[in-house]
């Protein structure tokens, strides 16, 4: 990840920076944690991957 303003990845698609990848995390943080804990059975797991 890149804090540089209008910086892009390979695609030529912007790159989202510090900030903006914290806001998307933590507005779905509840929904990735369910996602793991079902893939891997564990709240523990679950807590690690996300």
């Amino acid at each position: 990840m890149t804090d540089a303003p209008g910086a892009s990845g390979p695609s030529g698609r912007p790159v989202l920076d510090r900030p903006a990848f914290e806001r998307l995390t933590t507005t779905h943080r509840r929904e990735l944690k369910l996602h793991c804990y079902r893939m891997m059975g564990s709240l523990h797991e679950a807590d690690d991957l996300v």
